[in-house]
């Protein structure tokens, strides 16, 4: 018996049952893949990779032509990618063939009708081209497919907080909370909500909770986080770098407001405060602003202050949708 036991032992040392032994291994990854394609799409990382590729990459520099060339060419290239088909669907939708862009995303909600992300792509791009409806179908099919998912429930709060109904939005964030009761990111929109559908002292001191955790639990921790990374995590040079984009794209909001919330951050309350008040000269209807402000207001121990802005950031919701 020990003689057999030997023989086998010799025999998988050589070079040729090493190798083998490796191709089996390899098809068998392959084979698992191929038979659970679930485990490649169904997480957040194919969303990241629609966003690294060239077209993707070309719209945010502002290259819009170039960006509606090379997703025509890729998807021509590899029509049955479902990476591509998404890259090419999303830059598409928004700009050029927008038909052709819808019917792409339809056809990736087709390959893959188990994978919450790209369900999540297709309503988002559904709900940033205006086509609200059939958004809210989507979160709300989302919603009883993939019960313990956070990202239906927050995005058609959204969705249902600037388009005139706040009620429903806060059902909405009350269960995205019961999904994560410490999801920091629904707190001061779920306390936005309240006020909006008339419990305005509630939903105000909510918000006060919202904005007295740890910074680096606030709502927009993860989004300076990268900021400060970015730059080397030199808070000099990201409060530069946002002074120069806020320059160069003078009519944005979005800029200004990052730059306040990355004041905030830093302990800088003063400076967060002149620039969310500058930045009303620029959208003064802007319930996010106002929030920011409010949020300065509040550390700078000025608590009058901070539920004027916050008031205004409820009243700016319904000037929203005049």
């Amino acid at each position: 018996m020990n003689n057999v036991k030997d023989s086998v032992l010799t025999g998988l040392s050589t070079p040729q049952a090493i190798i083998a032994v490796i191709c089996l291994f390899v098809f068998a990854i392959v084979l698992h893949r191929t038979a659970h394609p679930d485990l490649l799409i169904n997480s957040a990382q194919i969303l990241i990779d629609v966003d690294s590729m060239e077209p993707s990459r070309l719209l945010a520099q502002g290259n819009i032509d170039d960006a509606i060339s090379e997703a025509n060419r890729e998807v021509s290239d590899r029509p049955g990618d479902l990476r591509t088909i998404i890259c090419a669907g999303n830059v598409l939708s928004q700009y050029g063939d927008k038909e052709k862009g819808f019917q792409l995303l339809r056809k990736s909600v087709d390959m893959a009708p188990q994978s919450c992300y790209v369900l999540l792509n297709y309503a988002r791009r559904l709900a940033s081209t205006g086509r609200t409806n059939e958004a809210v179908d989507q979160y709300l099919a989302m919603g009883k497919n993939f019960p313990k998912q956070i990202e239906p429930h927050f995005e058609l709060a959204n969705i249902y907080m600037y388009t005139g109904k706040p009620q429903l939005a806060v059902e909405e964030y009350k269960l995205a909370l019961s999904l994560n009761p410490n999801y920091n990111l629904v707190k001061k929109d779920y306390a936005l909500a309240k006020a909006a559908s008339g419990k305005l002292t509630e939903g105000f001191q909510d918000f006060v909770n919202a904005c007295s955790v740890n910074k680096e639990d606030s709502s927009y921790a993860l989004t300076v986080k990268a900021l400060l990374a970015n730059n080397g995590n030199s808070a000099r040079k990201a409060i530069g770098g946002m002074r120069v984009e806020v320059a160069t794209k003078p009519k944005r909001v979005g800029p200004r407001i990052t730059h306040a919330q990355l004041l905030l951050y830093l302990g800088k309350e003063q400076e967060a405060k002149e620039v969310a008040t500058d930045a009303l000269k620029v959208d003064s209807h802007n319930p996010e602003l106002y929030m920011v402000l409010s949020e300065a207001n509040l550390k700078l121990d000025d608590k009058d202050a901070a539920l004027r802005a916050f008031k205004k950031a409820v009243n700016s919701l319904s000037a929203n949708r005049s």
